[in-house]
């Protein structure tokens, strides 16, 4: 018969806790290695020309969240023509800095397109119409 005093049955409850806590130990590091596998999988298929991206800091958003404050329609309103011009071209150059060769390309295609009024390749019809 067993003796309900004696420390066995404290000693497996704490063996049964230990075992549970080495194993949660043990998920965590299994889910840390995957985390860490996914990361180097989608970097390594991340094109060499895309950035990396990360999360967007608070000062970020603070700053973003100033900025849209003053993206009113009429903000251009008491700006006169030739600066509006000049910033403009500043902003279209830095964007246009950072296009990619085939995007240049797919824009150079539509603006030729349209200065020559030629109909989109899309809408051409197979006897050299157009549909409208």
């Amino acid at each position: 018969m067993d003796d309900p005093s004696d420390d066995l049955g404290v000693e497996r409850a704490w063996v049964r806790r230990m075992t549970r806590r080495r194993a949660e130990e043990r998920s965590w590091d299994r889910a840390r290695a995957r985390a860490e596998a996914l990361d180097a999988a989608a970097e390594l298929a991340r094109p060499a020309g895309q950035p990396v991206t990360r999360p967007a800091s608070h000062a970020l958003l603070a700053h973003l969240a100033t900025v849209r404050a003053q993206a009113h329609v009429a903000r251009w309103r008491d700006v006169d023509a030739a600066t509006r011009r000049a910033a403009m071209a500043w902003v279209v150059g830095h964007r246009w800095a950072r296009t990619t060769d085939e995007q240049r390309h797919a824009v150079a295609l539509a603006l030729n397109r349209a200065r020559w009024k030629q109909p989109d390749p899309a809408k051409v019809a197979p006897g050299g119409g157009v549909y409208r």
